[in-house]
């Protein structure tokens, strides 16, 4: 009983998996520029959160003494994060990201610190954007109270540690290296579990630590091989050391999760590498046969990401595309890659996207084809002006829109023909009536799009003067 609860207070502290859930879980500064702050890359980040076990709690810390800044500019900028209105708390944090502070001073420290607890605390993808470009701005500053966080005894400083380095990924590593092997090699759950959570985001950085990962792999405790699975795909080829142990774990693994996440690991680290992109597809396709929906849906995610090279699936992969479980999605991304025929695959998922189970997932997977989806153009453009019941069902058809004409970068403006630009201003004018609702985190993304891309360049087309009569 003692051992369960606590497991179960690492996941209700926000740092580590509830126990028994089965489950683990651009580089600029300004939001306004980075690439990666639509409502996908958000709701990505929740659902991570979320499948790690992971919640938002407003957590205790009587140990921690009351935060004292010295600075009263400083001070009041802090207490500005505490304001009702969520434009002051989003001012508050782009003002503290302009400050000059001294890494590892009082003030420095307080004021990453309390950047940490926000973020925790408020549990706010929107807020978060900000939170993670001021962090950046404040860099030296922010390493050192990271480093500081992740070494401590108090979990709610390491969940702090752990989520910043996530978000921080692999631009970071070299400086945050140290401090993530030496969480692996502690004997605290929550450091080791921690170290491989922010891992899975540091990209072929991290595969410095594989070494140190992949004792993970047959680790006793089921909830550090999921996670450290998670890490190896988010590293992705690179990790292809331990390519043999996860083979096997997929079909020896202790539970299904485990067989499962082991399935998925296996097509992200297998991309390039045509004689084990072979065989996992062949792995992967196999388990297409298996009962657990877990085990389908993650095996068609690493047949996904590999692409033509799934190719020895194809024959199971196209019996799903029939399929009424929810996994025909997946099924007609992967069929098209196989086949390079994208009519089919697009129109099915054309005919799911209104599904209340699978309809943001088919969304979502058109977005991602990008110029590929191109035939769900007349469709997304009707999610877009029609009135929705969800408006991130509007704002993810923006994205699909916007990426079907290869806007992704700044660069990407001046390559746009004169269809191109009409195309961005339709969208552009549904984000405004969206951005100007104000009330949701989709309202509020719309309008860091717009930000993005004004600071790329981008103008709106002057408005047709009225006409006299």
């Amino acid at each position: 009983m003692f051992a369960l609860l606590w497991l179960l207070s690492f996941s209700l502290l926000g740092c580590g998996p509830a126990a028994g859930s089965g489950d683990a879980a651009s580089s600029e500064a300004n939001p306004a520029e980075a690439g990666a702050t639509d409502s996908g890359d958000a709701s990505n980040r929740r659902a991570d959160r979320e499948e790690a076990g992971l919640a938002p709690q407003d957590l205790a810390t009587e140990s921690r003494p009351p935060l004292v800044i010295d600075d009263a500019d400083l001070g009041a900028l802090v207490e500005g994060l505490d304001s009702a209105y969520l434009s002051a708390r989003v001012e508050a944090i782009e003002a503290l990201g302009k400050t000059t502070l001294v890494a590892g001073s009082p003030d420095a420290r307080a004021v990453i610190q309390r950047l940490l607890d926000h973020r925790r605390i408020d549990f706010n993808d929107y807020e978060d954007v900000y939170v993670e470009a001021t962090l950046r701005q404040l860099g030296p500053a922010t390493v050192a109270e990271v480093k500081r966080q992740a070494l401590s005894a108090e979990t709610p400083e390491v969940s702090n540690a752990c989520e910043a380095m996530r978000g921080l990924g692999g631009e970071f590593f070299g400086d945050l290296q140290p401090t993530l092997a030496a969480m692996l090699k502690s004997e605290d759950f929550s450091a080791r579990w921690g170290a491989l959570y922010a891992l899975e985001t540091m990209g072929p950085a991290g595969a410095e630590l594989i070494s140190a990962i992949e004792p993970f792999l047959t680790h006793e405790d089921f909830q550090l091989q999921i996670i450290a699975l998670r890490a190896l795909a988010g590293i992705g080829p690179a990790a292809g050391q331990p390519w043999e142990t996860i083979r096997d774990l997929t079909s020896s693994g202790q539970n299904v999760s485990v067989k499962s996440h082991s399935l998925r690991t296996l097509g992200y680290i297998s991309v390039g590498d045509e004689t084990r992109a072979s065989a996992a597809a062949k792995v992967l396709g196999d388990s297409l046969d298996a009962f657990p929906f877990a085990t389908k849906s993650r095996a068609l995610e690493g047949l996904v990401v590999l692409r033509q090279q799934a190719a020895p699936a194809a024959e199971v992969v196209a019996k799903l595309l029939r399929d009424q479980t929810g996994l025909a999605p997946k099924a007609a991304v992967v069929h098209g890659h196989i086949t390079g025929e994208w009519e089919r695959p697009v129109e099915l998922l054309v005919s799911l996207i209104k599904d209340p189970v699978v309809g943001m997932e088919c969304q979502e997977l058109l977005r991602d084809l990008g110029p590929l989806g191109r035939a769900s153009t007349p469709t997304l453009l009707e999610m877009l002006v029609q009135p929705q019941e969800d408006d991130g069902v509007v704002l993810l058809a923006a994205e699909g829109l916007v990426a079907q004409v290869g806007l992704t970068k700044a660069e990407d403006l001046a390559g746009l023909d004169d269809a191109g630009r009409q195309h961005l201003q339709t969208v552009a004018e549904a984000l405004e009536k969206l951005a100007a609702k104000g009330e949701s985190e989709s309202h509020h993304f719309a309008g860091l799009t717009l930000q993005r891309w004004r600071a790329w360049g981008w103008t709106p087309a002057a408005a047709a003067p009225a006409t006299e009569r």
